[in-house]
C-alpha cells in the first residue's frame, strides 16, 4: 500500500522556472536546500524527516531560539524591495480580506506572478535621488513613495491593465513588510489610495467600441454556433458546460463523470476555491449522453484525450468558434457571461446568481441583476416614444 500523497507538516511549496519545488521550513527558518525526490514517492518523505531533523539540530545549537537567523536574513535582505520580495515568496498562513500568502497562490498564479515582479524588479527608476537611477530590486522599499508608484504608473499608461495589476503585486510585498513586523510603526503601504488606471477603450475588427471587459456572448450567437456544431459534436458539449454550469475556463475542462453526484454537479472553482453544487440540466444531460469522450472527464480532443490546460481548451474552442464564422470577441469567458446575463434576465435572485457563478462579493450578482432590470425597463416603455399606450 502506497502512501497517501499528503504534504507532511512544515512543508512549504514555490514554483522556479515552471517547477513546482518544496522546501521545509520550521519555526520561521527555512532549510537550505529544496527537497529533490519527487512528490508523494516514499524517497520524498524520508528526505523530508531528515531535512526536518537537520532544521530542528540547528536551531537547537542556537539554544532553540530562530530570532537569529531570522534576524540575519532581514538584515541583510529586507531593505530592498527585491529582498523583500524574496521574504514574502517565503510567506506563509491563511489567506485574509487584507492579504493572502504566497503559499495560498496556486502554483499557475506564483508562477506568473513571479514573472512579473521580477521583470519589474529590473527596471530602473529613479527614487531615491532624482538623479541616480538603478534596479527596483535595489531600491530600499522604505523610500518608496506614493509619488513615485504613480510616476512609474504612468510610463506604463499604454498597458493600463498591466500597470494596474504590478501595482496590485506590489501592494502585496508592502502589506507583507507590515503584517509580518518587518517595517517601522509608521511604514503605511505606498499602494493604498492609488486607484487604478482606466482602462483604453478597445474596438472590434469592425470598428466598434467593445464594452469594459469580455465580450457577453448574445443569443443570436450562441445559435449562430450550435447551428454550426450539432448535438453530438465536442464544441457543441464545450458551448454546453459553459453556458449551463456558470463554470470558467479553468473549470470547465476538467468536468466530468467524477463531479456527478445524484443528478448534480459539484466541484471546487480553480480560482477561488469555493465549492460549486448546480444541477444538470436536462439540456446538459442530453448534450453528455449524446457525445461521450471516452474518459472520466466529458471534454476531450480531436485525439480522445482529455485537454491540458485551460490555455490548450481556450485556443481549441477559439478554433472552433472561428469555424463557426463567430468574430473574435467571442471567446469561451463571454459564456459565462452570457450564462448569467440569461440567468438574471429570467428572474435569478443576488443569492441564486452567488451560489451559480462563486461571488462572495454580492456586488457582482447585483451589476448583472441591475442590467437585466434597465432592459425589462427600456423595452417596456419604449412604446412610450410614439405616443403609443399599451
Amino acid at each position: 500500500m502506497g502512501l497517501p500523497k499528503k504534504r507532511p507538516k512544515y512543508t512549504h511549496s514555490y514554483v522556479s522556472k515552471g517547477t513546482l519545488r518544496h522546501y521545509v521550513r520550521y519555526q520561521g527558518v527555512k532549510h537550505d536546500e529544496h527537497i529533490q525526490a519527487l512528490f508523494g514517492t516514499p524517497e520524498f518523505y524520508y528526505e523530508h524527516a531528515q531535512k526536518l531533523r537537520e532544521l530542528q539540530e540547528r536551531i537547537e545549537e542556537l539554544g532553540g531560539v530562530t530570532e537569529t537567523l531570522t534576524k540575519e536574513t532581514n538584515r541583510v535582505n529586507s531593505q530592498t524591495l527585491g529582498g523583500l520580495y524574496k521574504l514574502y515568496k517565503q510567506s506563509t498562513g491563511t489567506k485574509t480580506k487584507n492579504f493572502t500568502p504566497w503559499d495560498c497562490l496556486r502554483p499557475s498564479t506564483q508562477h506568473t506572478k513571479s514573472l512579473r515582479i521580477e521583470r519589474f524588479l529590473k527596471e530602473v527608476f529613479a527614487i531615491e535621488s532624482n538623479t541616480h537611477r538603478k534596479p527596483m530590486g535595489k531600491v530600499k522599499y522604505r523610500q518608496i513613495k506614493r509619488k513615485h508608484l504613480e510616476e512609474i504608473r504612468q510610463t506604463k499608461k499604454d498597458t493600463p491593465e498591466a500597470a494596474n495589476t504590478i501595482m496590485k503585486d506590489l501592494s502585496s510585498i508592502f502589506q507583507f513588510a507590515i503584517i509580518e513586523g518587518l517595517a517601522p510603526d509608521d511604514f503605511v503601504n505606498p499602494c493604498h489610495g492609488l486607484g487604478k488606471l482606466k482602462a483604453k477603450d478597445k474596438y472590434d475588427e469592425n470598428g466598434d467600441l467593445m464594452k469594459e471587459g469580455y465580450h457577453t456572448w448574445t443569443m443570436e450567437e450562441v445559435e449562430q454556433f450550435r447551428e454550426h456544431w450539432p448535438l453530438g459534436t465536442m464544441p457543441r458539449l464545450a458551448l454546453t458546460l459553459l453556458l449551463l454550469t456558470g463554470a470558467r475556463v479553468s473549470d470547465a475542462y476538467r468536468l466530468g463523470v467524477k463531479n456527478e453526484k445524484g443528478g448534480l454537479l459539484e466541484f471546487i472553482a480553480q480560482k477561488t476555491r469555493k465549492e460549486i453544487v448546480i444541477p444538470i440540466l436536462p439540456e446538459l444531460r442530453q448534450n453528455i449522453d449524446a457525445c461521450p469522450s471516452g474518459n472520466l472527464i466529458y471534454l476531450a480532443t480531436s485525439h480522445g484525450q482529455p485537454f491540458k490546460s485551460s490555455k490548450g481548451f481556450s485556443n481549441w474552442f477559439v478554433d472552433r468558434r472561428a469555424d463557426a464564422g463567430l468574430p473574435q470577441k467571442c471567446v469561451p469567458h463571454g459564456l459565462r457571461k452570457a450564462g448569467a446575463t440569461f440567468a438574471a434576465e429570467g428572474g435569478a435572485t443576488e443569492a441564486q446568481l452567488m451560489a451559480i457563478y462563486g461571488w462572495s462579493d454580492p456586488e457582482m450578482a447585483r451589476k448583472y441583476i441591475e442590467s437585466a432590470e434597465k432592459r425589462r425597463l427600456a423595452m417596456s416603455a419604449m412604446h412610450l416614444l410614439t405616443g403609443e399606450q399599451n
